[in-house]
């Protein structure tokens, strides 16, 4: 993934960013922030009561900085960026509104935007950790790992204990292909922050790439620390499933199930474990039943159930769903090859 200054780039933005504007009127400051009707309409109390200090007190620049926080945890992208860029107006010498700024900016894709915010604040604060860490993660979108792998050095020189640096970096090395030093550094994470999910997710799946038993631990951890995580519960219901362990893996799709009954993926693998595991056909086309419930185009579901149909010697049923795969897809060759076989 690269972010570079393709993309469009907000008006302004270099004639703004790093002027200081001491004169701005109140008026201007208070000025209404443009957002969508859902929010202008909504009943919110933080919302709202954000306004009404603004009004209230329209030279308080943190307000304004609270603000665009709350718009972009909210997906109100222009009208967040509006409000840091008035704030960098009237103030340019905090760093944390530049680190704002980038994390903002960083969403629209305008990598330019992004490495001049967070120059401007680590220069402002040489010391801001969390400064460094954003540069690390940008580096890293721009697949610029050397790059990132020192910013991560610069912030753990400033807190070495920091949990996130170390997990960084185990992506970093995870991408440019050094497993070894991967697996240290989310080790390191989970050393700093026991409760680091992300941390044990990487390590499950580093270890189940290799088959590797300490696979189960990692993604348990990660289900203790995420207990609704259907993306764990999953890693590790194929984790068994692959290796052969189909009544865990059964477990672990139903309890995903619990979470999410519709959760299309958990059905079909209980009916693939039936079916190609465990030789019970019957359960098997249950799950891929329920599959299909959900997700009416599923065309791997209606495949698997007519396999399991051809199996039963069902040819009729195994027609119909082999002609339905190749109704939804009619590139879907397993499927071909199926009404081949029963013709």
């Amino acid at each position: 993934m690269r972010l570079f200054s393709n993309f469009f780039l907000v008006l302004g933005v270099y004639s703004v960013l790093f002027c200081s504007c001491s004169n701005q009127s109140k008026n201007e400051n208070n000025e209404n922030v443009q957002v969508s009707d859902t929010l202008k309409n909504t009943k919110d109390t933080a919302w709202i009561n954000i306004n009404e200090q603004i009004k209230k007190n329209p030279a308080d620049l943190s307000l304004f900085h609270r603000r665009a926080k709350y718009l972009f945890d909210r997906g109100e992208i222009n009208g967040a960026i509006a409000d840091m860029h008035r704030i960098i107006k009237l103030d340019s010498s905090k760093s944390e509104y530049f680190l704002t700024l980038a994390e903002i900016l960083l969403v629209t894709g305008n990598g330019g935007g992004v490495k001049q915010a967070l120059d401007k604040c680590i220069t402002l604060d040489p010391k801001n950790v969390q400064g460094h860490l954003k540069m690390a993660e940008f580096r890293m979108l721009t697949d610029d790992f050397k790059g990132c792998l020192k910013d991560l050095d610069e912030a753990l020189k400033i807190d070495k204990y920091n949990a996130k640096a170390y997990f960084i970096k185990g992506m970093a090395f995870k991408n440019i292909g050094d497993t070894a030093k991967a697996v240290s550094s989310f080790q390191t994470t989970v050393e700093q922050d026991p409760e680091y999910y992300h941390a044990y997710m990487q390590l499950g799946l580093i270890y189940a790439a290799v088959k590797n038993n300490f696979a189960i631990d990692y993604f348990k951890s990660a289900v203790k620390n995420n207990p609704k995580s259907i993306e764990a519960y999953y890693a590790l219901g194929m984790f068994y499933q692959e290796n052969d362990m189909p009544e865990l893996a059964l477990a672990s799709y139903d309890a995903i199930l619990k979470i999410d009954a519709s959760y299309k993926n958990a059905h079909f693998n209980k009916g693939f474990v039936y079916s190609e595991y465990l030789n019970n056909f019957s359960k098997a086309l249950l799950n891929y039943n329920d599959a299909i419930k959900y997700a009416p185009d599923y065309v791997e579901a209606y495949y698997q159930r007519g396999f399991t149909y051809e199996r039963m010697k069902n040819i009729n049923q195994a027609s119909s769903d082999y002609k339905q795969a190749l109704k939804i897809n009619p590139t879907y060759t397993l499927a071909a090859r199926g009404l081949e076989r029963i013709d």
